[in-house]
């Protein structure tokens, strides 16, 4: 009763600390309060999920181009690695609320999985006018660099200026029945997995994978032939005109939609960092 009281009191004074941001998302009632820090969590642990077990060839020729396999090659002879880059997906919270959260939520994965997760250092910074004119909303995004054992991931975390409504999960009655920390040791869950990622990234618009490219170059040669590939592939789209520069992070991407499937794939060369992350 205790920590139940404890907690309570803690949701009470996040609610009025943050209510003049919390207000651009819609977000007044602490029910929905409450159900905006249990989906951006679970989206985070589900993510964690994903990074530590999509394969990237699979992912091109059996998902994101299984009609395609010939330009699935063409993307993997020019990946830096096998692995991806990182996930970026919508929250509901504040960056500043996420932020004051670090160190709840990276103790409560360590409690729960039995093993170190460390939060290493996190970037932040507004979102491109592009992608703001993409979304018609103000945009900011962090991206938070984890360690869990002796593997690292990086999470993108796109904070938009917009109501809360349309992003939550459609089916929340099915997310919380098998804690999400457990599928980061056992995937006997994996089915639980499978549909707690289409309940909760099924209303996010912007979520996507990210691939590292060898080179710069490589980003404009496979947006030139991505954008050919659309217009014969009606399924597919592109998400830009042109390859965006981030001078903030320092990448120089673009990004594909498979329609059908609601995903999308960056394609994203990085160079050294203009302002360094903080650390954490």
């Amino acid at each position: 009763m205790v920590e139940i009281a404890r907690i309570n009191t803690l949701i009470a004074e996040l609610m009025q600390t943050y209510r003049q941001a919390l207000a651009v998302k819609h977000i007044h009632d602490e029910r929905i309060f409450r159900k905006v820090l249990c989906c951006d969590y679970e989206k985070i642990l589900h993510a964690l999920v994903e990074l530590k077990s999509v394969n990237l060839p699979d992912l091109l020729n059996t998902r994101f181009f299984p009609s395609t396999p010939a330009m699935a090659q063409i993307l993997l002879t020019q990946a830096k690695f096998l692995h991806l880059n990182h996930i970026g997906f919508e929250v509901l919270e504040p960056l500043d609320l996420i932020l004051q959260g670090i160190d709840y939520w990276a103790a409560h994965l360590n409690k729960n999985l039995g093993f170190a997760v460390k939060v290493q250092k996190y970037l932040r910074f507004p979102a491109s006018q592009n992608f703001q004119n993409r979304v018609n909303a103000y945009t900011e995004i962090m991206c938070i660099w984890l360690q869990i054992e002796e593997q690292h991931f990086m999470l993108e975390f796109f904070d938009i200026a917009r109501s809360h409504e349309a992003l939550l999960p459609n089916k929340t009655d099915m997310i919380y029945h098998i804690s999400p920390e457990r599928l980061l040791t056992h995937h006997a869950q994996s089915r639980h997995h499978e549909e707690a990622m289409k309940s909760l990234f099924g209303n996010d618009s912007i979520w996507h994978y990210s691939m590292s490219l060898q080179e710069r170059e490589a980003v404009n040669d496979l947006h030139h032939q991505l954008t050919d590939f659309t217009l014969t592939h009606t399924d597919y789209k592109m998400a830009y005109a042109m390859p965006i520069e981030n001078k903030h992070d320092g990448t120089y991407h673009t990004k594909i939609i498979n329609i059908p499937l609601k995903l999308e794939l960056e394609l994203c060369h990085i160079s050294p960092i203009i302002n360094q992350p903080t650390l954490l």
